[in-house]
């Protein structure tokens, strides 16, 4: 998240456009990569919190069919 900011507000400064004729803005889908990559992290948060609430007790581990 930290390496790419910098290269995604640039992209949102010049609004960057493919090359192509007609071509797509590409810096809406350059803000995808800091969403992803929060969103992956919220999730790796929530489950350390699972786990760290089965290990201590709180939860009971899930069973698998």
């Amino acid at each position: 998240i930290y390496f790419s900011w910098g290269a995604i507000v640039n992209s949102w400064t010049i609004q960057e456009m493919s090359p192509d004729p007609g071509g797509l803005p590409r810096y809406p889908i350059k803000s995808m990569i800091i969403v992803s990559f929060g969103l992956l992290i919220l999730q790796g948060i929530s489950e350390a919190i699972k786990n760290w609430a089965i290990f201590a007790g709180y939860l009971a581990p899930q069973e698998e069919e």
